[in-house]
């Protein structure tokens, strides 16, 4: 079998390591993945800030109720 004039290899083996460096760099310069990865770091994080703010509000609210509760009794 003749070599691949770049890599020094024979046929398919110089075929699949040309595959497979480019899927490389495809896959290292695509940054689709990595945006749709910060919108949802950026997604949770808003959520667990919404979740400890109405945690907070909501333990306020309930003791202006028990308050107003313990006034009408």
């Amino acid at each position: 079998m003749p070599l691949h004039p770049s890599t020094g290899l024979q046929g398919s083996i110089a075929r699949k390591k040309t595959t497979l460096k480019g899927g490389l760099l495809r896959f290292i310069c695509d940054e689709s993945g990595a945006t749709a990865l910060e919108y949802g770091l950026i997604a949770a994080l808003i959520s667990v800030t919404a979740i400890a703010t109405l945690t907070g509000a909501g333990a306020k609210v309930n003791g202006k109720f028990v308050t107003v509760s313990n006034g009408l009794n």
